[in-house]
């Protein structure tokens, strides 16, 4: 706050004067720091951690031209009338969490969120198993999307396949390692969703370098999804939904795109 002196005699003229370019060049400065802030706000997306529910329970099943939902990665979606057991979505704080399911079959259950690092620790515990799996299945809110789709490349050059299975869900940065199975599995009750690629963090960085690693990123998904046999399509799907938000892929999609080869009970 200014505080004026009442006392001392009205000032003779303006107190201060801009020239016509300096006005002009406070309004690009303006104009600039507008854009910054809105593709900072773009990208920043949410992180992780965040308290608001993943999808507060759907009030109706998602259909084609209604499949959009908040997103968070604490909860898995549940369709009215459901009747089976609730799967909530693993914590993602300790990264991914691996596990031998037993059977004639056994498949590789894959769970919780993708981090830094995590597609080395997968290829070390597909190493020390006696015999490889047939099937990796997921259940994750996604994550960073570098291990994701290492971890895809990973699982497509040692000839494995991918399942989400029933009731569980695969999101955000997910199914890009679910998209590296040389057959993909998904179950008709699974959740499997798209989003924009946002960073987690926040930090410094301007708007043209954020722009610049943005389409990096996409560019090498695009070159991932086209080595895999997927319909780059996905991608223009993942484009059009803001970070806070999750767009589930219906069967005819997942079918179409070639992201699933094959639907499940």
């Amino acid at each position: 706050m200014t505080v004026l002196d009442r006392s001392a005699p009205p000032p003779r003229g303006p107190i201060w004067r801009i020239t016509v370019r300096q006005a002009m060049k406070a309004a690009l400065v303006a104009q600039f720091a507008l854009a910054g802030l809105l593709v900072w706000t773009d990208i920043a997306g949410r992180p992780f951690s965040g308290a608001d529910p993943i999808a507060p329970r759907v009030q109706n099943p998602f259909s084609p031209g209604d499949q959009t939902r908040p997103y968070s990665p604490s909860d898995v979606p549940r369709r009215p009338g459901d009747t089976a057991p609730e799967l909530p979505m693993p914590p993602g704080d300790d990264g991914l969490q691996f596990r031998m399911t037993q059977g004639d079959a056994p498949v590789l259950l894959v769970t919780g969120a993708f981090r830094f690092g995590d597609d080395a620790r997968f290829e070390g515990f597909l190493d020390a198993l006696p015999t490889q799996p047939k099937t990796v299945a997921f259940h994750s809110p996604g994550g960073n999307v570098d291990a994701a789709l290492a971890i895809g490349r990973a699982i497509r050059g040692r000839g494995i396949n991918t399942a989400v299975e029933a009731g569980r869900a695969c999101a955000s940065a997910c199914p890009s390692a679910y998209g590296g199975g040389v057959k993909r599995l998904a179950a008709r009750t699974a959740w499997i969703g798209v989003h924009q690629t946002y960073f987690q963090t926040a930090g410094v960085m301007t708007p043209n370098r954020a722009a610049y690693e943005i389409q990096i990123i996409k560019a090498r998904m695009m070159q991932f999804w086209q080595d895999m046999g997927v319909d780059t399509g996905i991608e223009t799907l993942a484009m059009q939904t803001p970070p806070d938000q999750i767009y589930y892929l219906v069967e005819e999609e997942l079918l179409t795109l070639k992201l699933a080869t094959e639907m499940t009970d």
